[in-house]
């Protein structure tokens, strides 16, 4: 497992690519806008990813998840796009 939550990451850290064993990955409340190096050739191992609390579309989430078929367990529900220079943790109010 490797959790990289709440680091405020706008981009997909490139370098995760070489880790192929990685079977849990934790993404949730950054500024994440795309997470397409996520694909199975990338990452075979992965069974659970969480990527809520991010700035992804519900449709670039189901793209990426559909590369990889072994995910099992995936959260991607609650979108959080404050402007970046919030260190506010809380969800934005409806």
């Amino acid at each position: 497992t490797l959790m990289l939550g709440r680091n405020a990451l706008t981009e997909f850290p490139a370098a995760l690519t070489n880790w192929t064993h990685l079977q849990s990955l934790v993404l949730a409340h950054n500024r994440l806008q795309s997470i397409a190096p996520v694909t199975a050739a990338s990452f075979p191992a992965l069974h659970d990813i969480d990527v809520s609390y991010n700035c992804l579309s519900c449709d670039t989430v189901e793209t990426v998840l559909s590369r990889v078929p072994a995910v099992t367990c995936a959260a991607a529900s609650q979108h959080e796009c404050a402007p970046a220079s919030s260190s506010s943790s809380a969800a934005p109010s409806s």
